[in-house]
């Protein structure tokens, strides 16, 4: 029997646009199993699909009739290396009134804006993300948010780095995506927080057994030396989920 897939992270694109369809509330209830019969299917058929890999990809007359049912894009149901138009990568970031590069597809076609503020992490002394002002959004394919970054575009903005205490990971000049609903220091990551002094990028870790509750402050550039705050002194504004780098 093929391996059973364990987590929705180990999906790879087609199986997470089947899941997270499900998920929406215009869907009315549709599971694997009433897709599958919907298909002309064994009820079986797609959970065997999604977390077995049994098929290994969908046919095309069952490709384009559940694109149809789920109501996306039949091109991000196809199988990831094929000769198609996949889009298996992320999307380039891209002004709200530009138009997506003809060989990265918008993902289910639905495009959603996520604001940029005016704030550069590291030199900002503000630490209520809520109150900056805006400098204008970006826009997504909406099933790309929900599929590969698992968040709704309400609790997504975007900031820039400033500095380069995280070179190596994120350079001066880099925008990046911050999950605001994601401020728990566990498991370790890189968030934006403001640190007492100021608006920083960071690995954060939660320092276990401490009292009070602490956490290590750390930067991957080696000339910026580690420092430790309590709970209380900080204020993690969120884990940063994605970037964009200049080349």
């Amino acid at each position: 029997m093929a391996k059973q897939r364990t987590a929705f992270e180990d999906l790879d694109v087609p199986r997470r646009v089947i899941l997270s369809r499900l998920e929406d509330e215009s869907m009315q209830g549709a599971t694997l199993k009433s897709l599958s019969l919907a298909l002309g299917r064994n009820e079986t058929y797609l959970h065997q699909f999604v977390w077995y890999s049994s098929p290994q990809k969908l046919d095309e007359d069952d490709r384009v009739k559940l694109a149809a049912l789920l109501k996306v894009d039949q091109q991000t149901l196809r199988a990831p290396g094929h000769l198609g138009n996949t889009p298996d990568l992320p999307p380039d970031f891209h002004q709200q009134n530009g138009t997506n590069p003809p060989h990265k597809p918008a993902l289910g076609g639905v495009q959603t804006s996520i604001v940029e503020l005016a704030i550069r992490a590291s030199s900002g002394e503000g630490s209520v993300v809520s109150e900056e002002p805006e400098l204008g959004s970006w826009s997504f394919p909406e099933l790309w948010l929900r599929t590969e970054l698992r968040a709704s575009v309400s609790e997504l903005r975007i900031i820039t780095i400033d500095g380069d205490s995280m070179e190596g990971v994120l350079r001066s000049g880099d925008k990046v995506i911050v999950h605001i609903g994601r401020t728990e220091p566990s498991p370790p990551g890189v968030f934006i927080l403001f640190d007492g002094i100021g608006l920083v990028a960071k690995r954060l870790e939660f320092m276990e057994g401490s009292d009070p509750p602490s956490v290590r402050i750390s930067s991957s550039n080696p000339s910026y030396p580690p420092y430790e705050r309590t709970v209380d002194e900080i204020n993690i504004i969120g884990r940063i989920v994605g970037r964009w780098e200049r080349l």
